[in-house]
């Protein structure tokens, strides 16, 4: 197959462009921290080793032949329209649908510049309207947001392609789109709900009538802002209580369980944002990291999840509550869940316990997705799943956090993995290089990965090639953790 990047989900000869006149949506309680990134990092096989940390990304600096160059009005080259056909089929097939629309939005979003906050949350504001600028009904809604999704990743292909885009400042554009996505799921569900069924209620301690809200919490790649474009996202739904919703016949409404309201609202959510239609979707959801998995309630009291997570909960489902993040919700809400996952990550435990479990999971991992002794033979490294990859790091700071954030609760602050290893380096429990090396290793590996997946391919690479920065991790490992289970 040509070009680097396919997305056989959507049809880009349904693709339509949307004026773009810059409404606004509420900030809704949105946590928008961004993750502590690294602009360049490298492990060479010298072992020198150089990495500058911010707080926010960084838009890549591109050299002035590709910066002059940049196209003009949005109208390409025939060098930038070759360029974007090597790269990706999918996005080709949106220009060659819709050149005329494409050029449109680039004229309003260039590819030089990059996406701010504000104008991620306008493109989703503009696209979910109506023709008289009114919210929009389920299936404009829908449509919308696909074509909108589809010109993003065609921005986003093309902005790499030609080396215009960090991987960084390209991942917190991704995150902050699925964000504020899942916010405006999340109100435009609940408005269609309660002319229904009118607003859920639950009573307080006081016996006092509330609102209830619902909290979505995004974990694994999601919750650590470390998206790329193919990735799923995985969320858990949290709300305050047991109650009903106040509908009244004589109003035209009808009251129902909170629990099936709250079912109803994250059925919606999923349906608006997952659903294929001739346009494609906007986000795979996955929702089998909620209590019990698929066996569990679609969405669970903030009580009843505590109790899981103290009660009944896996040694591996504490270690993917450290990717956990609020995104949005009522703060109450919110506040809770970081207060549960706060407690929980930073319960005292055992640590030769911590270390058996966390081995032995990452020994199943690797024994089922990794790398079998065919590929090994032949000289091939598994960048994510093998001994030293990307996976290894993960668990290395989510063994971090369950072993010593009872007694530096500082490591249950953050879900992602780089400010993960900044906190740990600053403890004084892991020397502060290893950390800083640790980090290099992980972005590198990310950055690799981010490029095979683009082209297409495997994430298999010559093991001579990463031979220094596989032993490197594979040695962590083993200093923080100990043997492997088959080496037992």
């Amino acid at each position: 197959m040509t070009g680097k990047y396919n997305d056989s989900n959507s049809d880009s000869s349904n693709l339509d462009s949307k004026p773009m006149p810059g409404h606004h949506i509420s900030n809704q309680h949105l946590n928008t921290t961004p993750s502590t990134l690294a602009k360049d990092s490298q492990i060479t096989d010298q072992g020198t080793s150089q990495v500058n940390i911010t707080s926010a990304p960084i838009h890549t600096q591109t050299n002035a032949k590709l910066a002059s160059n940049t196209m003009s009005h949005g109208k390409p080259t025939p060098e930038q329209l070759e360029t974007l056909r090597m790269a990706s089929a999918f996005a080709y097939r949106i220009w060659e649908a819709k050149p005329n629309a494409v050029q449109a939005f680039l004229r309003s979003y260039p590819l030089a510049t990059p996406l701010s906050e504000q104008q991620i949350k306008d493109l989703i504001r503009d696209y979910t309207l109506d023709e008289d600028c009114q919210v929009a009904d389920d299936a404009t809604v829908m449509r919308g947001l696909r074509h909108l999704r589809n010109f993003l990743q065609l921005r986003w292909i093309w902005q790499d392609a030609l080396q215009l885009i960090s991987l960084e400042q390209l991942t917190w554009e991704l995150t902050k789109f699925a964000d504020y996505c899942l916010i405006f799921a999340k109100d435009y569900v609940y408005q269609n709900l309660i002319k229904r069924y009118g607003e859920p209620i639950f009573y307080t301690g006081k016996n006092k009538p509330k609102v209830d809200d619902m909290a979505i919490i995004a974990m694994g790649k999601m919750g650590a802002q470390e998206l790329n474009l193919s990735s799923d996202i995985d969320l858990i739904f949290v709300h305050q209580g047991q109650g009903d919703t106040d509908g009244d016949k004589v109003n035209g409404t009808k009251s129902i369980d909170n629990k099936k309201f709250f079912t109803k609202w994250g059925q919606g959510i999923i349906e608006l944002l997952d659903k294929h239609t001739q346009d494609g979707f906007v986000f795979r959801i996955d929702m089998r990291l909620r209590p019990s998995g698929q066996a569990g309630m679609m969405v669970v009291s903030a009580h009843a999840f505590e109790l899981y997570q103290l009660q009944k909960a896996w040694a591996w489902e504490h270690q993917a509550l450290v990717r956990a993040r609020a995104i949005c919700g009522d703060h109450r809400v919110m506040t809770k869940f970081d207060r549960i996952r706060h407690t929980v990550l930073c319960l005292p435990r055992d640590k030769d316990s911590v270390r058996i479990e966390v081995s032995t999971m990452r020994h199943k991992m690797q024994d089922h997705l990794g790398s079998d002794k065919h590929t090994k033979q032949k000289g091939l490294f598994h960048l994510k799943q093998d001994a030293g990859g990307l996976v290894d790091i993960e668990f290395i700071a989510q063994f971090a956090v369950l072993a010593y954030a009872y007694e530096y609760p500082a490591l249950a602050t953050w879900s992602d993995n780089v400010r993960i290893f900044e906190v740990l380096g600053n403890s004084g429990l892991v020397d502060n290089d290893i950390c800083h090396k640790l980090t290099q290793a992980y972005l590198r590996i990310r950055a690799m990965t981010h490029r095979l997946a683009l082209a297409e391919n495997p994430i298999l690479v010559d093991e001579a090639e990463w031979y220094t920065l596989r032993s490197f991790v594979d040695e962590q490992w083993y200093h923080l953790i100990g043997q492997r289970p088959d080496h037992i």
